[in-house]
């Protein structure tokens, strides 16, 4: 088996569970639990190919470049702030790279529609 281990358990084992149960009975309480997803079939695909790039980049890296990033920056290691400058800049470039491509195919149609602010802060 690959989880059975000899160490006990500890906080890491609670973790995700602990997360998701967490979040799901504060949305419950404030009346905010729904499911929500995408409003057009064309804007899928785009976000499992950048979740799948994603995960491989995390598996390359052996963990999370952001935390790693994060974390080291708290400590002010310069290859920890040279790694987030260049992985903003990577982010605005393709931003900027699929707005236009966008622009190009059809103008908004991937978009998703942003609902706007209603009275008190509530969500439509």
């Amino acid at each position: 088996m690959l989880f059975v281990t000899d160490k006990p358990p500890n906080f890491d084992l609670g973790l995700m569970p602990g997360v998701f149960l967490g979040s799901f009975i504060a949305a419950a309480l404030f009346s905010e639990l729904r499911l929500e997803g995408f409003q057009g079939g064309a804007i899928v695909p785009r976000y499992l190919l950048g979740a799948t790039a994603m995960g491989f980049g995390v598996m390359l890296a052996g963990g999370c470049a952001v935390g790693a990033g994060l974390s080291g920056a708290a400590v002010f290691t310069i290859s920890s702030w040279v790694t987030l400058s260049t992985m903003w800049a990577a982010a605005a470039a393709t931003d900027r790279l699929i707005d236009r491509l966008i622009d190009r195919r059809d103008a908004g149609a991937l978009d998703q529609h942003v609902p706007a602010p209603t009275a008190a802060g509530a969500h439509a």
